[in-house]
Formats: C-alpha cells, structure tokens, sequence
C-alpha cells in the first residue's frame, strides 16, 4: 500500500486493522440475515421504519435482534464443524473487539444453558470445551477425531494433534492437545507427556508452529494470519 503522500496523522496499520474487523463483522451479520431470512427490502431504509405488516398503526416490528447466541450459530456455520470455547470467543472478538469475557468457556455454556431451557438447542456443548451446531449429527463431530486414513490405517500421532488444531480453529496449550488427542483414544507416552509432545511436533515444522510457554498452532494459519496483516 502507498503511503507516500497521507497526512501524518493517519496510522495506516490501525486503519488496516478497522478495515478487517469491519469485513469480519459484515460478513457475520450477512449469515445472521441469511438465518434469519431477513433481506434489505425487510430492513427498511432506517432503524426507525415502521413495519408495515405489524398489527396496528404506529407499531415496530415484533421481531427481536440477532442475539449473541445468533453470532454464535453464524460462526460455526462460516467455520463448518465443532469449535473450542476460546475459539469462538477469539472470532467475536475480531468482530467486536468490545467484547471482553474473563472465562470464555463459562459465558458460552450459560448461553447454551439459557437456550436450552427456553426449548433453542442451536448450539450445544459436545464435550472438552467445544461446542457445535444441533443441527449436526455424530458423524459431523466425529469426523476430524477419526484416528483412521482413506486407507483404514490408524493415523500417526502427530496427525491426531494435527486434526485436534484443525478442529479447534485457535492455538492451544500442549496439554489441551494432551487431552483431546486422549479423548480420539491416542495418547502420548513418557514421564512428562508435554515434552514428549514438544519433541514431537517440532520435527514437523512445516506442520506445525510454537507459539511460546508450549503453546501450538498449525504453521499454515499462523502464515495465512500474517498474509491477512
């Protein structure tokens, strides 16, 4: 980008950055429009048009906003399979970094709580922290956690944590990797299991990524991250 030219005050990274944020949040209000059927005719030319098939002169439409629960359901279905807590926390974020949640995984259960009782079983926690749609059967939860290639060879370890990233869509801690690989029945041997896995991942550096305080990620997002940048 040229920035030869702009006024000194104008931070091109920080503008960049909104630039982003902005797509992200659009594209998630298009799929809650989409799931709720709502078309920009229906939106009407301002926030205070009067709905025209509502009983009574004067009235607003009955219609509730998209709640948070809502953005939830959009981002698993832009995402396509089961998701971890901070995952789905991590991508509100980027829509709406006013979000704030000290315990992310605590907030997304009381939603799906909450739902459940008032009969919306959207979203539901399916285990470890992840959630998926209702919609979704077994096999949809299941299909990154077969520990079996095409070939009905059982997978080497490092592609079990390989899909465990996958499946999470966020970097996690080596222990995390730890349990879910133990969940998929592959577990990972020694006296210290997180060095063991250390040692593991590191001879695949084209795979994978480590972050820091043993904390992984798949190279390939942290790359397509910083082509985003």
């Amino acid at each position: 980008m040229q920035t030869e030219g702009l006024p000194e005050w104008i931070d091109v990274p920080a503008l960049i950055a909104e630039e982003r944020r902005l797509r992200q949040r659009l594209a998630l209000i298009e799929q809650i429009k989409r799931n709720f059927g709502i078309d920009q005719q229906a939106l009407g030319h301002s926030a205070g048009r009067l709905d025209a098939r509502a009983p009574g002169r004067g009235k607003r439409s009955a219609q509730k906003a998209p709640t948070r629960l809502d953005e939830v359901v959009a981002i698993l279905q832009q995402h396509g399979r089961p998701m971890a807590a901070k995952a789905i926390y991590e991508k509100l974020q980027e829509a709406d970094p006013g979000i704030h949640w000290a315990q992310p995984g605590s907030v997304l259960r009381s939603f799906v709580y909450r739902a459940e009782k008032r009969g919306n079983s959207s979203v539901k926690l399916i285990g470890r922290g992840r959630y998926a749609l209702g919609e979704w059967d077994e096999e949809k939860h299941a299909e990154t956690r077969s520990l079996l290639d095409v070939k009905g060879q059982a997978l080497p370890k490092y592609k079990v944590a390989q899909r465990v990233l996958e499946e999470a869509g966020a970097a996690l801690h080596a222990k995390e990797i730890l349990a879910q690989m133990k969940v998929a029945g592959a577990v990972v041997g020694g006296k210290y299991p997180t060095n063991s896995l250390f040692g593991m991942l590191r001879r695949y550096p084209e795979t994978f990524v480590n972050l820091g305080r043993n904390t992984w990620d798949l190279a390939k997002r942290q790359e397509k991250g910083s082509d985003d940048d």
